[in-house]
């Protein structure tokens, strides 16, 4: 199978949510929906995973803006290695959803992942539209600072430029 094709099949074939489950990851099932898997590791990640319109499995981190994208990124990121190194850990899970395989990983418990999940369909040309009109808040947002008791100094972090 040519590498473009291989790594495409990756992305749409193996449930990101059940591969996570497998190396740790727990679902959270009051979080959850049938849009999105919210899912934590004991080591304090967490990550949320959902089908793109185009059958993508995709996730991203709570804690970590930097850290989205497919199950190739997942593996890269967690493990630290080459693309070339992904594709041996992944080629085993493109059995699909057999109990165990011969020559494949262990799969975990059913209930212990989503087993599937609706793509979600947004326009995504009119919630640009929207964000884009949307005025900045103010440190003097008096709903943050006032009802919420949202300290000025925090509204105006660094860490929370261009996110709030």
């Amino acid at each position: 199978m040519p590498v473009c094709d291989e790594l495409l099949a990756f992305k749409t074939a193996i449930n990101l949510s059940e591969f996570a489950a497998a190396h740790g990851y727990a679902l959270d099932r009051k979080a959850s929906s049938r849009n999105c898997a919210v899912m934590e590791h004991p080591g304090g990640d967490k990550i949320v995973i959902a089908v793109a319109p185009d059958g993508h499995w995709v996730y991203f981190s709570v804690r970590d803006d930097r850290d989205h994208g497919t199950i190739i990124d997942f593996v890269q990121r967690r493990q630290g290695v080459s693309l070339g190194h992904v594709r041996k850990i992944l080629r085993p899970w493109m059995g699909g959803h057999s109990p165990s395989l011969p020559s494949g990983p262990p799969r975990p418990a059913d209930g212990s992942f989503a087993a599937g999940l609706e793509p979600v369909a947004r326009d995504i040309p009119a919630v640009c539209a929207r964000f884009e009109a949307m005025a900045p808040i103010r440190s003097d947002n008096a709903y943050l600072t006032g009802d919420r008791r949202i300290p000025p100094t925090l509204l105006a972090s660094p860490r929370f430029a261009g996110a709030i």
